[in-house]
């Protein structure tokens, strides 16, 4: 999980429909097996999926770690998975594209109301009477 993850969770969890154009997902909600993480610093740019950290730096250098959790130590792949490479270069190189060209912008059909989801079942309420049509 990543901070892109935390409101699309949070609002998972209150059970809010919403609309939006978050990148990040519900992690609750997330098959397994597409979990990934995006960290970050001031420069270097990550991509961690499974064991292996994919980290894009200044100049188009890349490096592929195995980030040990516990220590704060990494462990140098020998070799790139490119699958990998190619995921964190396309997620980054969208959400530039998104935000520079204006379309993560407001627009009026964003005032839609949502409707709400339904309740969970085991909260549901007895189902009324039905009400007479003359």
């Amino acid at each position: 999980m990543s901070q892109i993850d935390i409101a699309p969770t949070v609002l998972g969890l209150l059970n809010f429909s919403y609309r939006s154009r978050f990148f990040g997902y519900d992690i609750m909600k997330l098959p397994a097996g597409d979990e990934r993480a995006f960290p970050s610093t001031y420069q270097n740019l990550g991509y961690l999926k499974g064991d292996r950290l994919t980290i894009l730096s200044p100049g188009q250098k890349v490096e592929q770690v195995k980030p040990n959790v516990l220590t704060g130590d990494a462990t140098p792949y020998p070799q790139l998975d490119q699958t990998q490479l190619d995921q964190a270069i396309a997620s980054y190189q969208v959400a530039y594209d998104e935000f520079d060209t204006g379309r993560m912008r407001w627009r009026p059909s964003d005032a839609t109301p949502v409707q709400p989801l339904p309740a969970p079942a085991s909260s549901t309420a007895p189902a009324a009477a039905p009400v007479p049509v003359n």
